[in-house]
């Protein structure tokens, strides 16, 4: 009788082990989204990862892993939030720049160029590569990837 008791027990506490993450109110994980007390600050982590989804967008169609169709559908979307968290920015900077009177067009190549420097950054500064299998970051000094061992596809940046 006394196994009976024990195995139920800790079958019990085991479902309650299981279970509790999934019965909590707090959907966010703090691991993920990190917590930011201003509106502003949100606004230019939102922008800072919706640019690092265009490059990586841009990275996948180079490599061929998107196709044409998908790859326009997804930047335009991309550039259209950008747009939207630029503006947001704006407004509570309270900022009077030339980007309140710029069109959506102007802001879109505002980015472009954003971007494009970010892609051809000065050359004194040490270029990253990643891992096309793993996606990794890596030092242009490396020649196999630190986590999975793929070889670093480098690409010719004369």
């Amino acid at each position: 009788m006394l196994e009976y008791l024990i195995v139920i027990g800790l079958v019990l506490f085991a479902g309650w082990w299981i279970l509790s993450p999934l019965l909590k109110s707090n959907s966010t994980d703090s691991a993920v989204i990190p917590k930011t007390d201003d509106t502003l600050g949100q606004l230019e982590y939102e922008k800072e990862e919706t640019f690092a989804a265009i490059r990586e967008l841009e990275f996948d169609e180079n490599m061929g892993k998107i196709s044409k169709e998908d790859f326009g559908a997804l930047k335009k979307q991309y550039m259209l939030d950008a747009v939207h968290y630029l503006k947001k920015i704006d407004e509570l900077q309270e900022n009077k720049s030339k980007r309140k009177d710029l069109g959506e067009e102007e802001i879109i190549d505002e980015i472009e160029k954003e971007i494009s420097s970010l892609h051809h950054g000065g050359s004194s500064k040490q270029k990253d590569f990643f891992c096309v299998q793993c996606g990794t970051k890596s030092s242009s000094r490396q020649r196999f990837c630190s986590s999975c061992g793929a070889k670093i596809m480098k690409p010719d940046l004369a």
